[in-house]
């Protein structure tokens, strides 16, 4: 079904079949999630306190997960 290679362009988010969504656990050494996923937020408080350290500062660090062009908007 997916034999050729596809350089799909589009905005999303869009639905990614399941075939490829297995290819693409397989070729990471670390399970794939999104910023919807619990664990996600885990991994993202984790980060801002490290933030912190690399910033230094103690003061308010927001990391907005997201696609960039939301990030501008």
């Amino acid at each position: 079904m997916f034999d050729e290679k596809l350089d799909l362009r589009l905005p999303g988010p869009v639905q990614v079949p399941k075939e490829i969504q297995r290819a693409m656990l397989r070729s990471f050494d670390h399970p794939m999630m999104d910023y919807w996923n619990p664990a996600f937020q885990v991994v993202l408080q984790e980060t801002t306190e490290k933030s912190k350290m690399i910033f230094q500062t103690e003061n308010l660090v927001i990391l907005k997960p997201g696609c960039p062009e939301k990030r501008m908007s």
